[in-house]
């Protein structure tokens, strides 16, 4: 085997060690095939979201728990306007159709806490941030 042939032998193999190390690698793209339609509250890495239909939760209450120091992830989407208050934080962010309300929040502060859609103080989660 010649030198070339023997160096491009090494680079394909680094070649398709790199990909198969970056297919196998966990922390890619989310593939939850379950129906967009049918989810209503969903929690995934951390990430929480609550569907609105008409000034209503398609859920109870969510329970969201973090520990403090970590990053509070929340998205209410709704298919009317609304505007959604996170107590104890004070953060407020409007919702709409094609706008989702996205809270990204450092837990910075330890309690529990409502999250509402304000107008009609409807509560849509209780976030626990703990130590």
């Amino acid at each position: 085997m010649s030198q070339n042939n023997r160096i491009a032998a090494g680079i394909a193999a680094l070649l398709v060690a790199v990909i198969a190390f970056v297919a196998l690698s966990p922390g890619g793209k989310n593939k939850n095939t379950t129906n967009e339609a049918v989810k209503t509250a969903t929690s995934v890495a951390s990430a929480t979201v609550i569907r609105v239909r008409g000034g209503k939760p398609l859920t109870d209450i969510v329970q969201i728990t973090v520990k403090k120091g970590s990053t509070i992830r929340l998205t209410v989407v709704s298919d009317t306007v609304q505007e959604v208050h996170f107590h104890g934080y004070d953060v407020k962010r409007d919702a709409g159709p094609g706008k989702p309300a996205k809270f990204v929040i450092p837990a910075t502060i330890g309690g529990v806490f409502e999250v509402e859609l304000e107008k009609p103080g409807v509560q849509l989660a209780k976030v626990t941030v703990g130590p």
